[in-house]
């Protein structure tokens, strides 16, 4: 496959790859600089990097698989993104929920009924909240493999192959609340 180095070096350019291998991008007859790439990880380390691109002479049919893997990559990127969206959402408006709910018990003299103060267990559900988002949102900002493995790890068992980065977020949240652990599982003592 010919990739294109849209960066014009006069004369071209020279890149190295970490295995060794060099790649030579030379003018072409329409000025543009362009490479034969065989290797597959090669093709795809270099599409992964801005100024380079697959040859304009190539076929369209590679060019929409390469775009449908990348358009795949940043959804479920923005997925996970939004499943850590969400669980802050939700845990915030659980808070601002108890906490109204202590204010108006505090003002008509009922407290919690356990003689404490009513903020003081607002004051650890908020704790837990700020933990849980933060949690969701370094969960999300994992590799769908990295957090695949994560979840197996947890769990005991893999995740199913149709779950989704919210879906194994929610159950790995939802894991470590029924064990009382906040902290991922492979922390040293």
């Amino acid at each position: 496959m010919q990739i294109e180095f849209t960066l014009k070096m006069q004369g071209g350019s020279e890149v190295k790859m970490a295995d060794g291998t060099i790649y030579t991008f030379i003018p072409n007859a329409n000025d543009e600089h362009v490479a034969e790439v065989k290797n597959a990880a090669h093709i795809e380390r270099f599409l992964a990097v801005p100024g380079y691109r697959i040859a304009r002479d190539e076929k369209a049919s590679v060019k929409a698989d390469a775009s449908a893997k990348a358009q795949k990559a940043e959804a479920d990127r923005l997925a996970a993104e939004a499943a850590a969206e969400a669980e802050a959402k939700r845990i915030a408006d659980e808070k601002a929920a108890q906490e109204e709910a202590d204010r108006l018990a505090a003002e008509q003299g009922q407290g919690e009924g356990n003689g404490e103060p009513a903020g003081d267990d607002a004051d650890t559900d908020a704790d837990n909240a700020a933990d849980e988002a933060i949690e969701a949102t370094q969960l999300a900002a994992m590799t769908p493999d990295a957090l695949a493995a994560l979840y197996e790890t947890e769990m005991g068992r893999k995740p199913h192959h149709r779950a989704g980065p919210e879906t194994l977020i929610n159950q790995i949240i939802e894991n470590r609340k029924a064990k009382g652990d906040n902290a991922p599982a492979d922390t040293e003592d």
